[in-house]
């Protein structure tokens, strides 16, 4: 397995307020936790990564003054090449 790796992360926001009082007033977003995992190969002259973020498929939302619904599961694939 010389030259693969892993790697395992998260995110956590807590309940979270949001201000708009001219329509809606004053309102609370929900805590959320978010899972993310990544595979890699790195080799002498190329890299290729794998990453999958929100493995849970969290519903969640960021904002202060609006409300925005962030990324349900998705995945991202990369190769570089190095000279």
């Amino acid at each position: 397995m010389r030259n693969f790796g892993f790697g395992a992360g998260g995110n956590y926001g807590s309940e979270y307020k949001v201000i708009d009082n001219s329509v809606t007033g004053t309102f609370y977003l929900p805590s959320w936790v978010t899972v993310n995992a990544g595979v890699f190969y790195n080799g002498p002259h190329v890299r290729v990564n794998l990453n999958v973020n929100n493995i849970t498929n969290e519903k969640w939302y960021s904002g202060y003054w609006s409300v925005n619904p962030q990324k349900p599961v998705n995945f991202t694939f990369g190769v570089a090449y190095k000279f």
